[in-house]
Parts: structure tokens; sequence; C-alpha cells
């Protein structure tokens, strides 16, 4: 990419505004931002752009709910970046078609794939964002110990990262894995968990995770809800540690 093109840097620009906004769930302007950083790709034929702006737009369309028109995104980008031999292009292709593709297993092969390759780049939050994709992708399998073990490699990485919304995503997917396998104290935990992330740093039911904290404080008192709020993580390291102590992958 040809950086000292005014016309490739302005696209460029509107590229990362228009993943900002999506970040900010301002998705209308993450589409002006995204069209027309297309314009300007495709004008300078700038192809890695433009594989760029279709892993954008993938990411807008599986937002907005338009399933089928994420995938053909992604796919385009993939079309561009694999005979360009950009590998961090082909495994955020492969991470989007992962999580909008309707068949679990062939999702999930796209998810090796893109972890493979984000490992090789050490890409730290690739890796994150493949492991917490397929951990969501284990659950729609109902194989719910695997889905704990791919939470849990992915919550290190949130953690070194400091990637609080990560956090927050990877914690609900986590107590969907407990529920399911009737482990109630964890699952409790979990949600507590999520919620004073949620409400210290405005996840999107931020209003409504503050309402239920506040709820229970007032049902146990201050001083369990802070001791709580002191030992909660400890409660889900536990049940997953016993619970996919045979389990070696990822």
């Amino acid at each position: 990419m040809d950086d000292t093109d005014p016309k490739i840097a302005e696209a460029a620009k509107l590229q990362a505004e228009g993943e900002a906004a999506l970040k900010q769930d301002n998705p209308d302007a993450a589409k002006v931002c995204f069209d027309r950083a297309m314009e300007l790709y495709e004008q300078c034929g700038e192809f890695i752009g433009m594989g760029n702006c279709y892993l954008g737009l993938g990411d807008w369309n599986m937002r907005m709910g338009r399933g089928e028109a994420s995938k053909k995104a992604y796919e385009r980008a993939l079309e561009i970046f694999e005979p360009r031999e950009s590998a961090l292009g082909c495994a955020n292709a492969y991470l989007g078609l992962g999580r909008v593709l309707a068949d679990p297993i062939e999702a999930m092969e796209r998810l090796y794939h893109a972890l493979a390759l984000h490992r090789q780049l050490g890409d730290t939050a690739g890796e994150m964002a493949d492991l917490g994709s397929l951990s969501q992708r284990f659950i729609d399998l109902s194989d719910y110990k695997k889905s704990l073990k791919a939470a849990e490699q992915a919550m290190k990485i949130a953690d070194e990262l400091d990637d609080n919304l990560a956090k927050w995503i990877i914690l609900g997917t986590q107590a969907e894995a407990f529920q399911s396998l009737g482990e109630g104290q964890a699952f409790q935990a979990s949600m507590f968990l999520s919620d004073l992330i949620s409400a210290e740093h405005d996840a999107p039911d931020s209003d409504d995770a503050r309402a239920r904290l506040a709820d229970f404080e007032r049902q146990v008192g201050s001083e369990t809800f802070n001791h709580q709020k002191e030992t909660a993580d400890m409660i889900p390291k536990e049940a997953i540690l016993r619970l996919t102590a045979l389990l070696d992958f990822f």
C-alpha cells in the first residue's frame, strides 16, 4: 500500500474511522466510511485496501443481521488476499467466515485456519478473537467443556491485553456453557463478573448491569457484595480446571 498517495491515505483514514464507528455502535457512520474508502481504493487499484474494506463491510453486515451479505463480503476479501499472500488478511477473512457461516463444522474449519495464521503472525488480538469464536461454536455443537477450554485461553489473552469488552463477551459465552452443564455457582459468578465489567467499562448492557448489581447489593449487604467482588473470579477458574482437566488442545 502506497501511503504517500493522498487518495490511499484518505481511504485508510476513512476505513479506520469506519471500524471505530462500528465498535462504538454507530453502524450508519461506519457504512458511509467503508463505502467511501472502497471507492478511493478502487480508483487507485489498491487491492489490499479493498480487501480490508470488504472485511469491514462483512463486519457491518453481520452487525446488521445480514448473514448472506456478510459471508459474501468475507469471501470477496479472501479472494483478494489469497493470491497476494496476505497472511493477516486471510486470517481475518477466515475469522469473519467462522463467525457468520451457518454450519458450525464449516465455521470451525475456518476458525482453525484463522487461529493457525494469527499464531504464526504473533497476532495475539486475532488469536483471542479466534478462540472466543471457537468457544461460541463449541456451544453450537453442545460441546460445553471444549467451549470452556477455548474461553479460558481467550480470557488469558484478554487479561494480557486489558481488553474489557472482550472479557465481557467471553464471560457471556462462558456463562452459557456453565449453565448448560448445570454448574450453577460458576454460572452465577460468571454473570456477576460480566456485570461488573459492563458497569465499569460501559459495555452495551451497562445500565442493566448497574441495576442488577445495585439490586444484588441491596439483597446481600455491602460486606457480602464486596467479598464476592474480591473472590468471584476464582469460582469459574476452579470449575474450568475441574471440568477440562483431561482436555489438551488449543
